[in-house]
C-alpha cells in the first residue's frame, strides 16, 4: 500500500499524479547528479531531522522540528555522504503528516519524495520543494490493502471564506471518490474541486476494484466575513484576529517555502506571508489570515499553521507604485530613557 500526501495547496491534500511516477531513483543515484538542479524522484528510509545544518543531525526523538528530514537508502544510516537533506515546505497537510516533531514514529520508514528539485540544501545534496502543483510526499507501506482509506477533505468541515475551493481525495492510489451535497439522493464521482459558495454539506466515500469501500465521511461548512478593511485598521487588531486586507506589493521575498509580501494601502503597509505563486511587485493583491507578530513586526500569516481558509490572491496586475515618503530624524520619536 502507498500513503500519499501532495504539497499541493489548493489543489488538494493527496494526488494521484505520483502513481504514474517514473522509477524512483536510490538516494545514492539521486546523490550522484551533483545538485543538477533538475526535477526527480527519490525514495528512502527517514533517518532523522537536521535542527538548522547539517552537522545537528537529531536522530533520537523528540524532533524539534518539523521543516525536513534526512532520507537514505539503509534506515539508521549516519554517514553524511550516503543522506539526502529533504525539505518540507511550510503546508499544513504536509507538515502535519511529514514533520518528524509531530510524526516521530516515522523514523526509519519508507517515503518517497516525487518530482522535488536535486539541489543542495543544508550545505548536503538535497531534495527541495518546487511548487503547489508539482511536488508530492507518500509513505510507502507494503501490508496489503482490504478496505479504501477513508476520504480526506482540503481544508476540513469549518467556516471558510466565500470561493474556497474544496478538494477530496483518498490516500489509496487508484480508487475512486464520489460525493454529495446537501439533501442530494445520488452520489456522483468526483472530478474537479467543489466551491464553497454558501454553507454546505458534503458526505463522500471512495471505491477500489477488489477491496472494501471507505467508510462514508461528511464535511460541513459556513462562510466568514472577508470584507477587506484597511491595512492601518489591520494594524491595530490584536494578535491572532482574523482580518482581509488589499494593497499594492512594493517588495517581495521568499522565506523558507513560503512569500513575504510588502503590500501598502493609501495610508499604511504590512507584511503579508502565505504562498504567493505568480504575484509580482505592483501587483495589487488581497490577503485573507490571522494577525501575528514577528520579531515585534505585525505581519497577516495567510498560512500559519493550524489555520484553514487564509489566502492570498491578485486583484488587479501591474498597478503604479505608491510615491516613497522620504523620512528624517524628526520622524522618529524616542522611546524611554531617550533611546
Amino acid at each position: 500500500m502507498v500513503l500519499l500526501i501532495t504539497g499541493a495547496i489548493p489543489a488538494g491534500l493527496f494526488s494521484s499524479k505520483a502513481a504514474a511516477a517514473d522509477e524512483p531513483l536510490t538516494v545514492a543515484q539521486a546523490i550522484a547528479r551533483n545538485n543538477d538542479g533538475l526535477p526527480g524522484t527519490v525514495e528512502g528510509y527517514v533517518i532523522g531531522y537536521f535542527d538548522g545544518s547539517k552537522n545537528k543531525l537529531q536522530t533520537i526523538a523528540p524532533f524539534s522540528g518539523g521543516s525536513n528530514f534526512g532520507l537514505a537508502d539503509n534506515p539508521g544510516e549516519t554517514d553524511l555522504n550516503k543522506i539526502l537533506s529533504v525539505q518540507i515546505p511550510n503546508i499544513i497537510s504536509v507538515r502535519n503528516t511529514f514533520g518528524l516533531n509531530s510524526n516521530p514514529e516515522l523514523l526509519g520508514k519508507k517515503v518517497r519524495v516525487t518530482n522535488g528539485t536535486l539541489t543542495s540544501y543544508l550545505l548536503l545534496p538535497g531534495i527541495k520543494y518546487i511548487d503547489s502543483s508539482s511536488t508530492t510526499f507518500q509513505l510507502i507501506d507494503e501490508a496489503p490493502e482490504t478496505k479504501v482509506a477513508s476520504v480526506r477533505a482540503n481544508p476540513s468541515s469549518g467556516a471558510v471564506p466565500v470561493g474556497t475551493q474544496v478538494t477530496l481525495e483518498t490516500p489509496t492510489v487508484g480508487a475512486t471518490v464520489y460525493y454529495k451535497q446537501n439533501t442530494d439522493a445520488d452520489y456522483l464521482p468526483y472530478t474537479v474541486p467543489i466551491t464553497i459558495n454558501d454553507a454546505i454539506h458534503i458526505e463522500t466515500y471512495a471505491a477500489k476494484e477488489g477491496i472494501d469501500n471507505s467508510d462514508v465521511t461528511s464535511f460541513d461548512y459556513t462562510l466568514v466575513d472577508t470584507i477587506p478593511i484597511s491595512i492601518s485598521d489591520a494594524r491595530k487588531a490584536t494578535e491572532n484576529t482574523t482580518v482581509s486586507v488589499q494593497g499594492i506589493v512594493t517588495y517581495s521575498e521568499l522565506s523558507g517555502s513560503v512569500s513575504n509580501l510588502y503590500i501598502q494601502d493609501n495610508d499604511a503597509g504590512i507584511v503579508v506571508r502565505g504562498n504567493a505563486s505568480g504575484i509580482e511587485v505592483g501587483d495589487q493583491i488581497e490577503a485573507y489570515g490571522p494577525i501575528t507578530i514577528y520579531n515585534g513586526l505585525v505581519q497577516v500569516e495567510a498560512s500559519k499553521s493550524g489555520f484553514q481558509g487564509g489566502y492570498i490572491r491578485t486583484v488587479e496586475k501591474s498597478q503604479d507604485l505608491p510615491s516613497p515618503v522620504s523620512l528624517n530624524s524628526s520622524h522618529f520619536v524616542p522611546g524611554a530613557g531617550g533611546e
